[in-house]
């Protein structure tokens, strides 16, 4: 998902700076990054560079089941602006950065090993 070495935490804080901007592109990609370093952090995903945003929503769906359609959304957000090059709105950027702080703070459903 394009950079790494960096912490959740520094992608957020990326992504307020563009915020404060107004630049949603950057925003949006990196709340996305966040989501998935976060997602590492927690041992909820195994660390593997070049994974697409597609699986890191598709694994995620496992163990935050109640968020499939906002993590399908969000990595189809992130694509159409990574790959797609089309313009991330701000109500889509808030609602990646939103996404990012609310699986924060859910708990996710263990039991199941999530594949890389």
């Amino acid at each position: 998902m394009d950079e790494e070495g960096l912490s959740a935490a520094d992608y957020r804080v990326r992504a307020r700076g563009s915020a404060d901007r107004g630049d949603w592109d950057a925003v949006l990609l990196d709340a996305y990054r966040a989501l998935a370093a976060s997602a590492v952090e927690r041992t909820l995903l195994t660390e593997l560079p070049g994974r697409t945003a597609h699986e890191v929503a598709i694994s995620l769906t496992v163990v935050f089941p109640e968020h499939v359609d906002a993590l399908e959304s969000a990595a189809a957000a992130f694509d159409d602006v990574r790959y797609g090059h089309r313009e991330a709105t701000r109500a889509r950027a808030i609602a990646t950065t939103e996404l990012d702080a609310e699986l924060l703070r859910t708990r996710p459903v263990l039991g199941t090993l999530v594949a890389p």
